[in-house]
């Protein structure tokens, strides 16, 4: 019932109550050239719905099994960007910002620098402004493995935000996206010689066995009904679990980094936006995701430097506190990876722009992750 549940969740979330305005919701940014023409060439009701089941499907990590952990995660997503990115009559999961985090899923780093803009005249032809320096630019970086899935070192995406009306528009300079683009694509695909929908990915399907069958046999006097025992179906085998990559990621700042919860079924970071501002005197909490590359519930010789630089009052600034040892929580859903959290006092902390710096060592390893903020 569960899974059931999270279905019609997701299937409302796409706006599936019709399947032939599949295409025209936030999954066509998901769909292959070759999907694309299967989608156009799909004739009725029946038709589209086919594909829309045959798309999940071909998605789905765990196949033969009730819930597609796929759907659920990029309904979470679709969820988030309605949430975060609507620009006007745009829902926010058809904004150019919708785009990127549906596909490539969330940043490690989600800066957002909107509301840092100069009505400024410009003298450049191309300025589609109006005549005033855009708002600020908006960027977001893939780190480590969060970049390594798509065969990349590192992504970049910048938005640049009109001051106008606040939209976002994705720097075609730039062209990280559009190389990660089909590789995300591709690989979301698990089973891709699947060309029909089998029986354990309609909707309605159950997997709880019966292993009692009815027959009827007709006589000339009385019909009388029997039973017969059927060897109950053979288990659905199981992908082994394996842990994620080497990396560290996901860096976001917060009021409250251990309100968090890593022992869930959800991912702590899915749907958490990284603040980028705070008040002197509050206190700084930061979160990360460390994946050492193997299974274990607790992990050791971990440690933790933060440094805050940046200016303030005209002047640099640089703050660093001591290496910190400590043993970081277990990700439930996420094998291998683990919850790196700690605050820092904003107390005599001038108003200023900072970036925090968190440097993750552990044994070999060392990995740098940044972060933009401001103290009013």
């Amino acid at each position: 019932m569960r899974y059931l549940l999270l279905f019609l969740l997701a299937s409302n979330l796409f706006a599936a109550d019709d399947p032939r305005s599949f295409a025209r919701g936030p999954l066509r940014w998901l769909m292959t050239k070759e999907e694309e023409k299967a989608f156009r060439a799909a004739k009725g009701v029946d038709a589209a719905q086919k594909f829309v089941d045959l798309f999940w499907a071909r998605r789905d990590p765990t196949p033969g099994t009730l819930q597609n952990e796929y759907r659920d995660e990029i309904a979470g997503r679709v969820a988030f960007a309605d949430k975060n990115f609507t620009e006007g009559q745009t829902r926010g999961a058809l904004t150019e910002r919708g785009r990127v985090l549906i596909v490539l899923g969330y940043p490690s780093n989600m800066g957002n620098e909107a509301a840092k803009y100069e009505k400024q005249q410009s003298t450049d032809a191309n300025d589609f402004t109006g005549g005033r320096r855009l708002a600020g630019r908006d960027v977001w970086t893939w780190t480590h493995a969060d970049a390594l899935k798509y065969e990349m070192p590192k992504i970049e995406v910048v938005f640049l935000i009109d001051p106008m009306d606040f939209k976002s528009h994705r720097d075609p300079q730039r062209p990280d996206f559009m190389t990660a683009l089909p590789v995300a694509i591709k690989k979301s695909i698990v089973s891709p010689d699947l060309t029909e929908v089998p029986a354990w990915a309609r909707p309605g399907f159950t997997t709880a066995p019966s292993n009692v069958v009815l027959t009827v046999e007709t006589t000339e006097t009385t019909p009388a009904v029997t039973t017969t025992t059927a060897p109950a179906p053979a288990p659905v085998p199981r992908k082994p679990i394996e842990a994620r990559p080497k990396g560290a990621g996901k860096l976001t700042l917060v009021r409250d980094a251990f309100a968090l919860e890593a022992q869930t079924k959800k991912d702590p970071f899915d749907g958490l936006a990284s603040l980028d501002q705070f008040k002197r005197g509050q206190e700084l909490g930061f979160v990360a995701e460390y994946c050492a590359g193997v299974i274990a519930e607790e992990l050791t010789g971990v440690t933790v430097q933060t440094k805050l630089s940046g200016i303030a009052n005209g002047q640099k600034v640089n703050m660093s506190g001591p290496p910190d040892e400590l043993i970081p929580d277990s990700i439930k859903v996420s094998p291998g990876c683990h919850l790196v959290r700690g605050s820092l006092p904003l107390e005599g902390v001038d108003p200023g722009q900072y970036t925090l710096s968190l440097t993750i060592v552990a044994g070999q390893d060392k990995y740098n992750l940044t972060r933009e903020f401001r103290v009013e």
